[in-house]
């Protein structure tokens, strides 16, 4: 591999990192992540069939997504598409309009179901404010810099949704200063004190508002 080969596979790396971090910490269910080209990409985030059947079914009427849980999922699922790009301008990197073509689509048939006219506009370029925004907290970007290093490593190049979940959880512990959870394995008991600071967290705390916001 030259010069050349090894940054276009780490704009790729990345790429695909920042779409899987924000899926994870969106709580976004996909399967896994690969750096490995197909025919119709560099590599790819491959999500679970909910987020498939929300594609598919973005391209309906625009009545099949009323309900406050699925509409909460298509503002989650856009944020999805739109940080790999993000992910790769962080890192100092840029894409061709073409080379992202499929996921800007995908959102804009996400945004398609939820507003149009002027709104339309103005709920999408909130999106990618909010999208990039993630990226400037250290223990995100720090997660994205670690899955990134690891699709890298990886000798296939294709990392599941498990082992994703547990890099990135090390990863943001590691900024937060707290013992990681391991998914699907029982947490390591916090001290009172690492409980309060967890909750203080400036993240964690903004996490928690949208949360209330969007239950109320």
């Amino acid at each position: 591999m030259n010069e050349d080969e090894r940054k276009r596979l780490e704009i790729v790396a990345y790429h695909e990192a920042g779409h899987a971090v924000v899926a994870i910490v969106r709580e976004v269910p996909f399967k896994r992540v690969s750096i490995v080209p197909d025919d119709d990409s560099e590599g790819h985030v491959e999500f679970t069939d909910q987020i498939t059947g929300i594609m598919r079914r973005s391209k309906g009427e625009v009545e099949d997504f009323q309900t406050l849980r699925d509409r909460d999922m298509l503002e989650k699922s856009i944020q999805v598409c739109l940080a790999g790009d993000e992910a790769v301008r962080k890192h100092g990197g840029q894409l061709a309009p073409e080379e992202w073509e499929a996921d800007r689509q995908h959102a804009y048939q996400f945004v398609d179901q939820l507003y149009a006219g002027e709104a339309w506009q103005a709920y999408y370029d909130l999106q990618r404010i909010v999208t990039r925004n993630l990226f400037t907290w250290d223990h995100i970007w720090a997660a994205v810099e670690s899955l990134a290093a690891e699709l890298l490593k990886d000798k296939k190049g294709v990392i599941s949704s498990r082992r994703a979940r547990r890099i990135v959880n090390q990863a943001i512990a590691e900024v937060i200063g707290i013992p990681p959870v391991d998914p699907g394995m029982k947490a390591k008991k916090l001290t009172r004190e690492q409980r309060q600071e967890l909750r203080n967290h400036p993240w964690v705390r903004q996490m928690m508002e949208e949360e209330r916001s969007r239950r109320y």
